[in-house]
């Protein structure tokens, strides 16, 4: 491969790389940077009782997002979360060392399945 198509690889990447910054950021989740932070990431579910529903993310600072969510001023607060709140939280998980981790859990209790574990501890 020549210099130049290393080049273009090289630019794309960060291209990606600056997009999923950007995507985190307006979401309102932890930046990639913090990835090497050594504080425990938590999951979470809040539970709004004007709309019904629930809502699950993750976090390195959860007072921090909680308020996040219910701050109706705050332009980056997701369409969701702006149109079904207030939000109280219901549940958590604490002690996810990485990013991924927490990722993978909050992936799961929006499964099936994890939605029916929610509905049984959350009775």
């Amino acid at each position: 491969m020549t210099s130049r198509g290393n080049f273009r690889i090289y630019g794309a990447v960060v291209q990606l790389v600056e997009r999923v910054v950007r995507n985190d950021e307006a979401r309102g989740s932890t930046p990639l940077s913090s990835t090497f932070n050594p504080s425990m990431f938590t999951v979470y579910v809040l539970f709004s009782d004007t709309a019904g529903k629930r809502y699950t993310g993750y976090t390195a600072d959860l007072e921090r997002r909680i308020q996040e969510h219910n701050d109706i001023t705050a332009g980056s607060l997701g369409r969701f979360t702006l149109k079904n709140g207030p939000w109280r939280l219901v549940y958590h998980e604490t002690g996810y060392a990485t990013r991924k981790e927490a990722m993978k859990r909050e992936k799961f209790l929006k499964s099936g399945q994890g939605r029916q574990y929610l509905d049984g501890i959350l009775q």
